[in-house]
């Protein structure tokens, strides 16, 4: 299996990365070697694996052995509407009892989800008891259509095809998130077993953001996560017409680096490779040729000289999206910040600011800021008074104020009717490490709380870069024209928005050659790119206006990736936004 590790970038003191057609991204893959009997081969290195990636003939960096000698992690997906009722469930809980009583060590850890299982309490456990409670409770209802719970009362109930298409969208999201939220829990590798019959994969439109089996893939891909199929069918109803059911999740498995196999004989040599697999894997590292940031598969063929052995890895690797290169570069640029500051850093939790860069005057670069309210948080004591405004400190690293000013919030309506003090603080600041202090407080200017942070200023110079992105929202057309028409519009600081708005998007293109091409794309965060977006270019202005209505999007998180293309370099804008139900 692999996850991305990095992503070279040309090199700039600028407020948005400009990334270098030349880049190298860098993919780590997870490689099982074992001999004819199945035992691990561990005195590999790079000299005895080949690779291509697209066809080509690939260098490979480093060959790590990974030797499990520690805890390893285990899920168990027990798809109760996939699994037939009475004989089939019998099995299932076989082997899946099988699997925990005589396969897992003492100290791996396992959990046991089934489909409409919270989320939230997702926690990888050695207590074999619960596990053992979760398997024997389990209940095949395949064919059983009758809701049992409120929820499938409200939203799948129906006519047969329906309710058998929302269940597959169901256990692709719960796929789909299971394997998200085991990335979270470590580096190793984690097995997660699907306890299923299998499924089609739920069918998508363009403007659908939910998962299917494809996205449940690629967040394994991303997030260091096998997948393994137990059938409780023999294999010999494993049909090759098309028409069997298991067939996408047996693609899946083998997409991800693990396996497929029945609860009938074959099932201990199943179980004892699973447990092989996460006990001693090689990690292998090699660098890509210079591509765009499409998001994409691109497949991998990996082979091994030695005779006589079996190798598993994941079919492919996906490449960086825009989104995914602009958090890496971000990342990777704080990294390389110094820490020492002579305030401690302190993060409000009263507050949602933002901050935004262009280009100011005098070789200066332009500082903006806006802030709301946050949200009440869960368990914190209640104030009588909200925050009224911020009294915000920007100083240089060598303790130079620039600004310090009261800040009133943003509210609707603001955006374009100005009547008193803008809620905004705007300044210019040379490039370097800005210390932002920020005073909280209520309407009777009473301190209630404190905000200490850094924020580090590119000089936005070079051939291309791109100032920060600019959100405007509306929920009336009326409204919408009037933050369009005015370049003095006062941007959100939200990035949760409803269905019932549009949002305008501006971002600041600089670029010294006359042929910049800028194109603009909505991405879903389970689902990759789902359509281009139209960019309006201004005469005389460098800003590039993106217009999205909401009305279209499913709940979920999305974002809009401004990309600028011109002489030789390529330089993104990321703005992850929210739909919320």
């Amino acid at each position: 299996m692999f996850h991305l590790v990095a992503f070279a970038l040309a090199a700039g003191a600028t407020a948005q990365p400009t990334i270098s057609l030349e880049a190298t991204q860098v993919v780590c893959l997870d490689a099982v070697v074992v001999d004819a009997s199945g035992r691990p081969v561990e005195d590999l290195d790079t000299s005895d694996f080949e690779l291509r990636t697209d066809g080509a003939s690939r260098r490979i960096d480093s060959a790590r052995l990974i030797r499990g000698d520690g805890p390893r992690l285990f899920a168990l997906f027990l798809d109760e509407y996939h699994v037939t009722p009475g004989a089939m469930t019998e099995r299932a809980r076989a082997a899946a009892l099988r699997l925990v009583d005589k396969y897992l060590a003492p100290d791996d850890a396992v959990v046991v989800l089934r489909p409409l299982d919270s989320l939230r309490a997702i926690s990888l456990s050695t207590d074999r008891a619960r596990a053992r409670e979760s398997i024997r409770a389990f209940e095949g209802r395949l064919g059983d259509l009758e809701p049992r719970t409120a929820f499938e009362r409200s939203y799948i109930a129906g006519d047969p095809a329906r309710v058998e298409a929302a269940r597959a969208q169901i256990a692709a999201s719960a796929l789909n998130a299971l394997a998200i939220r085991l990335g979270t829990m470590g580096e190793i590798r984690t097995s997660l077993v699907v306890v299923s019959e299998g499924f089609a994969d739920p069918p998508r439109s363009r403007r659908d953001a939910l998962a299917t089996v494809h996205t449940v893939a690629r967040s394994a891909n991303s997030h260091n996560v096998a997948v393994y199929q137990i059938d409780p069918r023999d294999r010999v109803a494993w049909s090759g017409d098309g028409s069997d059911s298991g067939k996408a999740l047996r693609a899946l498995a083998a997409e991800t680096g693990g396996g497929a196999m029945s609860s009938g004989p074959a099932l201990d040599a199943g179980l004892r490779g699973l447990v092989t697999d996460a006990t001693s894997y090689y990690v292998l590292k090699f660098g890509t040729p210079s591509q765009p940031t499409d998001g994409r598969f691109h497949p991998i063929e990996l082979s091994v000289a030695r005779p006589d052995t079996e190798l598993r890895t994941r079919s492919g690797y996906y490449a960086l999206s825009p989104s995914d290169a602009f958090r890496a570069a971000r990342a990777a640029r704080a990294e390389d910040v110094p820490r020492p500051w002579p305030v401690p850093r302190r993060t409000s939790r009263l507050i949602n600011p933002w901050f935004g860069l262009s280009r100011g005057s005098h070789g200066l670069t332009r500082i903006k800021m806006v802030w709301e309210p946050a949200d009440g948080v869960p368990g914190a004591p209640s104030r009588e008074l909200p925050p009224a405004q911020v009294t915000l400190t920007a100083s240089t690293a060598e303790g130079e104020e620039v600004f310090r000013g009261v800040v009133r919030p943003w509210e609707f309506g603001t955006g374009f009717e100005l009547p008193g003090e803008r809620p905004e603080a705007v300044f210019d600041a040379p490039a370097g490490r800005l210390l932002l202090q920020m005073s909280i407080e209520d309407g009777t200017a009473a301190v209630i709380d404190t905000d200490a942070r850094d924020l580090t200023v590119g000089a936005l110079t070079g051939p291309l870069v791109l100032g920060t992105a600019e959100v405007l929202r509306a929920r009336t057309a009326l409204v919408f024209r009037a933050i369009e028409a005015d370049p003095a519009s006062i941007p959100v600081p939200a990035r949760e928005f409803s269905r019932a708005e549009r949002l305008l998007i501006r971002v600041p293109v600089y670029a010294s050659a006359s042929d910049v091409q800028v194109h603009a794309q909505l991405s879903s965060r389970i689902g990759g790119v789902m359509r281009d977006l139209a960019v309006d270019a201004r005469e005389g202005s460098d800003v590039r206006h993106v217009n999205l209505p909401l009305a279209g999007l499913a709940p979920g998180e999305y974002s809009v990736d401004v990309i600028a293309n011109s002489a030789g370099q390529q330089a993104v804008e990321s703005v992850p936004f929210r739909v919320a139900p």
